[in-house]
């Protein structure tokens, strides 16, 4: 087995150190968006809920922001 200079072993261990950090922050911004989606869901699957109550001829509104 080749023993690899202690320059080598630096450089190679700064390459993995980079690609964790960066794997990290990674999957940081892929928990959050995991987060923002399951709430998403949740808000809609209680609209559906509560549109599924309405009888068929109820009367329904449209929001169209601030006025």
């Amino acid at each position: 087995m080749s023993t690899l200079s202690d320059d080598t072993l630096r450089k190679i261990l700064v390459q993995i150190q980079t690609q964790a950090i960066t794997s990290q922050k990674q999957l940081t911004v892929v928990k959050a968006q995991i987060t923002s989606k399951e709430k998403e869901r949740r808000i809609l699957a209680l609209q559906v809920k509560e549109l599924g109550n309405v009888p068929g001829d109820g009367g329904m509104y449209k929001g169209v922001g601030k006025m």
